[in-house]
This record gives C-alpha cells, structure tokens and sequence, in this order.
C-alpha cells in the first residue's frame, strides 16, 4: 500500500474487522549483536536443555499414571 490508501478489502482480528490507512512507515535499523546477545544465548540455552531432556526421555522407559 502506498501512503494515504485504504485497504480494499476489510481485515479480521480476533478483536473484529478493520479497514485499514496506510499513514506512514519508517525503517527499522537492524539490532545489533550486542543488544540480542543475552537474548540469543538464553535461546541457544533453552534448545540445548530441551534436546538434553529429549535424549534422557528417549533412552528411559517413561511410565504415565493419572
């Protein structure tokens, strides 16, 4: 859409319909390494814990009672 359109057909959110402006954009610079590093090592932790307890269930005779 360019500046200024409307949306020719309306939008469905779990909140209803909208019809919508375009009003303007603005670029996003990328962020850098530094601002994403804690966040990316707490993703690299999260997937090495995950594929860790995947491992451990796999070789273990996993009982379920209710």
């Amino acid at each position: 859409m360019k500046n200024g359109e409307i949306s020719a057909q309306p939008v469905q959110s779990s909140y209803g319909w909208h019809v919508i402006r375009l009003d303007g954009s603005r670029t996003l610079p990328p962020p850098t390494f530094e601002s994403m590093r804690d966040k990316l090592a707490a993703a690299e932790r999260s997937n090495k814990l995950q594929s860790y307890v995947a491992g451990l269930l796999k070789g273990a005779d996993v009982q379920k009672f209710n």
